[in-house]
């Protein structure tokens, strides 16, 4: 019976260790992502906050249309 027991016990430990693990691995990729993502959306919003300073410059240089 102890050896039951302890077979259950190892066996379980097992398959946490790998689901805590799994969990972990998955949750810090997705940060990155995350972070690319975080990025790249920065990065677009200072493109497009430029390309409105240019349109309003030419707009105002065209006679104001």
């Amino acid at each position: 019976m102890e050896i039951d027991w302890l077979q259950l016990i190892s066996t379980q430990g097992v398959a946490v260790a790998i689901a805590i693990y799994l969990v972990y691995w998955i949750t810090n990729k997705l940060d990155r992502r995350i972070e690319k993502l975080t990025e790249a959306i920065n990065n677009l919003t200072e493109a497009v906050n430029t390309l409105k300073i240019l349109v309003d410059r030419g707009r105002e240089h065209d006679g104001g249309e």
